[in-house]
């Protein structure tokens, strides 16, 4: 099929016995109910000279495509304007009333999840305040990816990154950036763990578990751009061109989770943490200081009957809110507002 910007012929690429699968293989695309599986692995390609055949390069429809029923508002080169709504009414995943009830089984199982795993859990819903890039550097045929759950196909935020952010900014924002000195710490070991440089010498795993944040309600899918204008003198140094008027800018398209939802509301995370020890603000001079600012007074929602993780979610959502998470944050987009 010629329904690309390139009118190049295109392909979709896969084992042969993953495409006998499908009764009707040029119409692969539209029976694939999960988006990550359609984004990631069903990847078409094209013939970008006309008398070479086996000179192909990865397409990304989603970025490049014309004329996908979802796609509204095209521009001159055939691009969305501004959203692709895929999960209402889209033949590449979930329709949103599927969605809705996957994504509250999601809640409800990660609740369960953590009254059985520890002591004491808490649970915050946050709001996405701009777009969100997660996953953009992940390996990928394409220049760009997302992070996209393997199972449900649906975006979120890994439990590695909601601890990397929340570990940083309290390394930051406690102990003046400096590692070492927030290890020595044995409120700092009791929240995440640490190695045998923690105050007693002994390496520890932390007492808060991280789960996955999914989205509270179905999402969208913006498309982006960065443009480089002069890559040649920010690719290889060897043969580094110093920037000039007559460079050419190289667009780059990435998709983004925009802030607001299918129903145009304001688009929330779930964010569950847990404390596998019951351990209170109170039993130790060093979490009574991680639980006050600087002046003695107590941290807005905190008391000394608060649990580590109640500790750990205020942290967590001053990082969302101040430092963001995802790529780019420079530039405004991974921000949340509690």
């Amino acid at each position: 099929m010629n329904n690309n910007l390139y009118g190049s012929p295109e392909y979709l690429c896969l084992p042969k016995d993953t495409l006998d699968l499908f009764e009707r293989k040029q119409e692969l695309s539209k029976e694939i109910d999960n988006f990550a599986f359609w984004y990631e692995k069903a990847v078409h390609f094209i013939q970008v000279e006309k008398n070479k055949p086996d000179k192909m390069i990865p397409f990304s429809a989603i970025l490049y495509r014309k004329n996908i029923p979802d796609f509204e508002n095209l521009d001159n080169w055939g691009r969305p304007e501004r959203t692709y709504n895929f999960l209402d009414q889209s033949t590449f995943s979930f329709k949103k009333d599927q969605l809705i009830e996957l994504l509250q089984g999601l809640k409800e199982k990660q609740a369960s999840q953590a009254a059985g795993l520890g002591t004491d859990t808490c649970h915050k819903a946050l709001q996405c305040d701009g777009a969100l890039v997660a996953g953009l550097g992940k390996e990928s045929v394409y220049e760009t990816s997302m992070t996209l759950h393997h199972t449900y196909g649906i975006p979120y935020l890994p439990a590695s990154n909601i601890k990397g952010i929340c570990r940083s900014w309290v390394i930051y924002s406690r102990f003046e950036n400096d590692p070492a000195r927030a290890m020595k710490n044995p409120g700092f070991a009791s929240l995440f763990g640490g190695d045998n440089k923690t105050h007693d010498k002994k390496a520890r795993k932390g007492n808060i578990l991280f789960l996955e944040a999914f989205p509270a309600s179905p999402p969208t899918l913006q498309i982006d751009m960065m443009n480089p204008h002069h890559s040649k003198y920010y690719g290889d140094s060897k043969s580094r061109l110093y920037p000039h008027d007559h460079d050419s800018p190289i667009p780059v398209y990435f998709m983004t989770l925009g802030e607001k939802d299918v129903n145009n509301e304001p688009l929330q995370f779930n964010f569950h943490l847990i404390s596998t020890k019951d351990i209170k603000l109170s039993s130790s001079q060093e979490l009574l200081s991680l639980g006050q600012n600087p002046e003695g007074a107590w941290l807005p929602g905190l008391s000394p009957d608060s649990n580590l993780a109640d500790l750990a979610m205020y942290y967590l959502s001053e990082a969302l809110e101040e430092q963001g998470i995802g790529a780019k944050t420079a530039l405004g987009y991974g921000f949340f507002t509690a």
